[in-house]
């Protein structure tokens, strides 16, 4: 990604969550999410947060669409008890 939008405000993950402790960009969590094993992408949560995060990349500008992909990938860390 050339121009890798930010979140608002960066993710904590738990130490013990298989992503970075923090995540600070769209891209970071998209990278994030396609390294998790595939049978963990295809939960609801995960599709959800990964199809907000595809949105926001291709409206970097609008700040409610950012702001949707950073809840739907904190929702999904939350879901899998690794947001800190």
């Amino acid at each position: 990604m050339t121009d890798d939008p930010a979140f608002l405000d960066r993710v904590r993950a738990k130490q013990s969550a298989p992503f970075p402790v923090f995540t600070r960009t769209i891209g970071q969590a998209i990278d994030a999410i396609h390294d998790l094993p595939q049978d963990k992408q295809q939960l609801p949560h995960w599709q959800q947060a990964r199809h907000a995060l595809y949105e926001a990349t291709d409206r970097p500008n609008d700040a409610e669409t950012v702001k949707a992909a950073e809840a739907a990938f904190r929702n999904a860390l939350r879901i899998e008890r690794w947001l800190d």
